[in-house]
């Protein structure tokens, strides 16, 4: 009997953390096909019981929705630090990069690697946001070197 292995793929799915396993991948369709595959070649004098069906695609719905709710936040969370880092650009920040090095210029632009935002700096070094120590507004510095030739 070929139970065994639809068996397999369903406590396979079942066990694995969200994001883990290949369930985001699979379409309704290909659900269904195991799905019917399983009732085709289930035992008639011992039937399963439709509730443990029924319990069985709720548990692969929620498994599929929170592995898509996952990946949605994760998103979101991506396009914060964008915003975050948009609103450093012009600005003056310090910071270790990633072999722990203090580095500190001014930033120019933002751009996003592996999935992470990074400040891009006049010296030609990128920072990532969550490695910045200080903040700092270069307007303050030059205000008062502009306000003494303006005259």
């Amino acid at each position: 009997m070929s139970t065994a292995s639809i068996g397999n793929v369903a406590s396979s799915t079942g066990a694995a953390s969200p994001g883990a396993n290949g369930l985001s991948a699979m379409s309704s369709g290909q659900f269904l096909q195991i799905m019917l595959q399983e009732l085709q070649n289930q035992d008639p004098l011992s039937p399963q019981d439709t509730s443990t069906l029924m319990n069985e695609i709720g548990s692969l719905n929620t498994i599929q929705s929170q592995s898509s709710l996952q990946s949605m936040i994760q998103s979101l969370v991506t396009q914060e630090q964008i915003g975050s880092a948009g609103n450093l650009i012009g600005k003056m920040v310090a910071g270790l990069d990633a072999n722990n090095n203090q580095i500190s210029g001014k930033v120019t632009s933002v751009l996003v690697q592996n999935g992470q935002a990074m400040l891009q700096l006049d010296n030609g070094s990128t920072l990532a946001v969550d490695h910045v120590t200080q903040i700092a507004n270069p307007t303050a510095a030059t205000a008062g070197t502009n306000a003494g030739t303006a005259s």
